[in-house]
């Protein structure tokens, strides 16, 4: 990461973050220049511009490079994934994200769940909010069911595919196995 270690004024600091994310994305616009690629010490550009220059203006330098009114990038999917902190921040700045797909044609919604941050214990709402269409609808990413991916991953939640079950117990049902022919004894 291109961090600047010290200087006596806090906007020529400032101007570094915007300079790099300025960069960043014109190199970077499938990851959304960097901005929520890990360091060493396992925080993101993100995580250290929120700490360092406080909310306020580290989105509005994000604003200036990624236009609020019109992102033509999920760029919500990503903070779901590797900030889900900020997504009050980023959800009221971007509300029109909230609709777009993102390059493995998931919605928000499957995103969140894959990220593997949902739980029905931590987020109850989260799970019964889901309409029956959202239930019965195959992520894109990795062709399951929700429930099966609320299963599946680091955070294997069974509370969460139960109740997902329980609202359309169909998806777990299966066809009998055909009969096999038996062999002839000769």
């Amino acid at each position: 990461m291109l961090w600047v270690p010290y200087y006596p004024f806090k906007h020529t600091i400032f101007y570094c973050f915007s300079t790099f994310l300025k960069a960043a994305l014109r190199y970077h616009p499938k990851d959304l220049g960097l901005l929520f690629l890990k360091d060493q010490k396992g925080q993101t550009a993100c995580e250290r511009a929120f700490k360092r220059y406080g909310k306020d203006r580290t989105m509005a330098a994000i604003g200036d490079l990624i236009p609020f009114d019109d992102p033509k990038v999920p760029i919500l999917h990503h903070v779901a994934k590797h900030a889900p902190q900020y997504m009050k921040d980023f959800g009221s700045r971007y509300p029109s994200a909230t609709y777009f797909r993102d390059s493995q044609g998931r919605t928000l919604l499957q995103a969140k769940l894959a990220s593997g941050n949902k739980t029905f214990i931590n987020d109850l709402m989260f799970f019964l909010e889901m309409s029956d269409e959202q239930v019965r609808e195959i992520d894109p990413g990795n062709d399951l069911y929700p429930f099966m991916v609320a299963t599946s991953g680091k955070m294997c939640d069974l509370s969460a595919a139960y109740a997902l079950l329980k609202r359309s117990p169909s998806l777990a049902h299966r066809n009998k196995p055909k009969r096999r022919r038996k062999p002839k004894k000769e």
